[in-house]
């Protein structure tokens, strides 16, 4: 049995190999299977020859094959699939003979590619390796003749098809694995390129205004002006606003239009799964509080209307959505669950001057853990309160100095006990942390629940958020140093602080982050008196440093890296420290891979071209 074949190496999967083998050799006929005029061949066969990545799930008869940016997956006895998260339907369903598993021959050609011939004559489909361009001669023995491998019923999207060679000043081990011819009518403008690498999109300008156009080749409405493209994570759903000449404002979520009443948009925010979205804009006189107004949108349905409003937040699986409002009659913070409003602030918002900006930017926040739960910042009659759930996990009070401060002037705006919109939420665990301080004029001080790591150089909470690990365990942020007094008081440096120890000074640091693993922390950091740049990994310097780094990436098992460094007009990969030139002037993507390789998506002409490869690959 396949079960019994596929456990002893592993019992979720089995890893066949990332790249082709080195062998150039030809191939004698393989044998395929006619399953129900369907042409069926063996799936480790094909993977190992492919050098795709085949796993297995002996507990769900689940089958993942991937290959280059494309994943296809299956399930044994059954038609139903997905190739790159869209439901599929498979002319034959992958089965188990003699301990062999067998899956379908077309949807190599149809999901992952891979370019299929079929000739009725001899009965033998010749599959050409979309990298080294060896053929793979599949013979069918006597029988029913299969369909051709390209007529399935149901129609795949667009998909990347490979160019015949990657640019010759590429080096030896980065290979083209596929690309996405861009319409001849494109202008200069940025490329969107979603987090997978296989849908883009970008603005059009035209004599009569804006449309977004993407690979998936849907009409656009013509807008004055389009903004906001933003893909979804996982599903790549494409959203964006589009104003019309009369100023009036729409949401296009897939393609469908929302009409709004907005005068001022906000952000546009997916679930983390990527199948549900939210949205938030105001309307009314800017420059007139009174007349504001801001509603909320969840999956195109209305979830209310406020005085103001905050980014809705998901929780991982998208079967909750929750958001802070400020009721229009009382002015009063309210927390919304799923449409429902519940807990609310003792005090009216509108008098927490730092809690509510005036230019109605809404500064209190929210965020769902990884568990579900639901941590928020919430004022009450002494202070601040930071809540999990319904649950007071910290209480921050108002000192006799801060309510003569307010008494004195009006409100909050002096003497932060609390920094409201600080909340960082932990990916992968039900860990939260934000930035408080005992008195006014005491420093600011991280805290992580049940643990506090003092700054022991100046911060800006506005500025500079908290950085925590997936795991909850760790934090980063940004200290600033000065010298001088007074007038004479300027900034000299900046660093990382990193679970309250200090790492090296640098002239400006940025982009904090820790790897999947979160045993690493990497950051930018400006060489102190020049212009270089470099990436900041475990104290030391991940790689040479240019005049630019962008696009850091950890790979899934977090034991290599990958970015992209610029050299005037010249574009490096940097990976594992080792920098290699690479002829491509405009790179989109870079994203590391766990045996030591790099996926990069980048632009070269009129083509998205995805390129992948090893300096340890067999065509080093």
């Amino acid at each position: 049995m396949i079960a019994q074949r596929l456990v002893a190496l592993s019992c979720v999967g089995v890893l066949l190999g990332t790249y082709p083998p080195a062998t150039t050799a030809a191939q004698p006929p393989a044998e395929l299977m006619a399953v129900d005029g369907s042409a069926l061949v063996p799936m480790r066969f094909i993977g190992q020859w492919l050098g795709a990545q085949v796993a297995y799930d002996a507990r769900t008869l689940g089958i993942t094959f991937s290959l280059g940016e494309h994943v296809v997956k299956l399930k044994l006895n059954s038609r139903e699939a997905s190739a790159d998260n869209l439901p599929i339907l498979l002319a034959a369903p992958p089965m188990e003979v003699k301990g062999t598993t067998y899956v379908p021959l077309g949807f190599l050609a149809l999901y992952l590619g891979v370019k299929v011939d079929w000739d009725e004559q001899t009965r033998i489909a010749t599959v050409t390796h979309p990298v080294t361009g060896q053929k793979l001669m599949l013979q069918m023995p006597g029988g029913e003749a299969p369909a051709a491998p390209t007529s399935q019923p149901t129609p795949a999207p667009p998909r990347p098809q490979p160019p015949a060679q990657a640019s010759p000043d590429a080096p030896a081990w980065l290979h083209v694995s596929g690309s996405v011819q861009l319409p001849g009518e494109m202008g200069p403008d940025e490329v969107f390129v979603s987090d997978d690498g296989a849908h883009w999109a970008f603005i059009e300008t035209t004599d009569s205004g804006e449309r977004v156009v993407d690979d998936r080749g849907a009409t656009a409405a013509l807008y004055q002006h389009c903004r906001g493209l933003r893909f979804a994570p996982v599903s790549s759903r494409l959203a964006y606003w589009g104003v019309s000449a009369d100023r009036k404002v729409a949401l296009v979520v897939d393609g469908k239009e929302y009409a709004t009443t907005f005068v001022r948009p906000g952000m546009v925010l997916f679930s983390p799964n990527g199948q549900r979205w939210a949205a938030v804009g105001w309307e009314g006189d800017p420059t007139q509080p009174a007349s504001r107004v801001a509603t909320v949108l969840v999956d195109g349905a209305e979830a209310g209307r406020y005085w103001d409003a905050g980014i809705p937040s998901f929780t991982p699986d998208g079967a909750h959505c929750a958001f802070l409002a400020v009721d229009s009659a009382t002015k009063r913070l309210i927390v919304v669950r799923d449409g429902v409003a519940g807990d609310v602030s003792s005090d009216a918002a509108i008098e927490l001057m730092y809690a509510v900006g005036p230019n109605m930017a809404f500064q209190t926040d929210l965020g769902y853990a990884c568990d579900g739960s639901l941590f928020s910042i919430c004022h009450g009659e002494r202070g601040w309160q930071v809540m999990l759930d319904s649950h007071i996990i910290a209480t921050y009070r108002i000192s006799k100095f801060c309510q003569e401060t307010r008494a004195s002037s009006g409100g909050f705006d002096v003497g932060h006990i609390v920094y409201p919109s600080s909340l960082v939420v932990a990916d992968n665990a039900p860990v939260a942390a934000w930035w408080a301080r005992p008195q006014p004029s005491s420093p600011w001080v991280c805290c992580l629940t049940g643990r506090e790591f003092p700054a022991n150089e100046e911060v800006d909470p506005a500025e500079d958020r908290i950085t925590i690990s997936p795991d909850g365990q760790h934090v980063a942020f940004r200290l600033r140093h000065f010298e001088g007094q007074g007038d004479q008081r300027r900034q000299v440096a900046e660093t990382v602080c990193l679970d309250g120890k200090n790492g090296p000074k640098f002239d400006a640091v940025a982009e904090i982050a820790f790897s999947p693993d979160s045993q690493r922390c990497v950051y930018r950091a400006e060489r102190a008196g020049s212009s270089r740049v470099l990436y900041v990994l475990d104290s030391q310097g991940a790689g040479p440093d240019a005049e630019e780094v962008s696009l850091f990436s950890f790979s899934p098992d977090s034991r290599h890296y990958a970015y992209l460094a610029r050299h005037g007009e010249a574009n490096a990969v940097v990976v594992d420290g080792t920098e290699w030139r690479i002829p491509w002037p405009e790179v989109l993507m870079v994203e590391a891979i766990s045996d030591g390789g790099v996926r990069l998506v980048a632009r070269e002409d009129r083509q998205l071209l995805t390129v992948t490869g090893a300096p340890s690959s067999p065509f080093s």
